[in-house]
């Protein structure tokens, strides 16, 4: 078993199989996040809580992860897993974080890398301008600062 860092508690989730049989969910940029081939079912945290509809959700979206190493990332552009804050126009700060799907949460700044907002953010520099088009009107957007977990001062590339 291979421990994987969730974003929740999850503490150990693993495939088992009839009778003796597992296969534990590994990570590495050439092994498999689920199981290859036979009759699995989901294990969270020790208790089966999934119907049949969850495996098949939870596996396709173990199976199609990339997985992303922030201590590598570029730090001086914005990427996935990147905390950001923006100075808008009218002087107004504003923080975010880059996230997944499924770690969404506006009330807790964090967007999906497939938000207009995030699509606009990746790819920028400290100091680049965007202009994000919201239901309510244009906004101009300046980037301030660009941060990334493990670093100690949101300046530090």
């Amino acid at each position: 078993t291979h421990d994987l860092n969730f974003n929740h508690p999850v503490k150990e989730l693993i495939w088992t199989g009839g009778g003796t049989s597992t296969a534990s969910v590994t990570a590495g940029p050439s092994t498999p996040l689920a199981p290859a081939a036979g009759n699995y079912k989901l294990v969270l945290n020790g208790h089966d809580r999934f119907a049949e509809r969850d495996i098949r959700y939870f596996s396709s979206r173990i199976q199609s992860a990339i997985l992303v190493d922030p201590s590598i990332q570029n730090k001086e552009i914005i990427l996935f897993s990147a905390r950001v804050s923006v100075l808008s126009i009218k002087n107004k700060k504003q923080q975010f974080e880059i996230v997944g799907e499924d770690e969404a949460n506006i009330k807790e700044n964090k967007i999906s890398y497939l938000s207009p907002l995030a699509k606009l953010l990746i790819g920028c520099k400290v100091n680049d301008e965007i202009i994000w088009n919201k239901p309510s009107g244009n906004e101009i957007l300046n980037v301030t600062d660009i941060y990334y977990c493990g670093q100690t001062n949101p300046h530090q590339f």
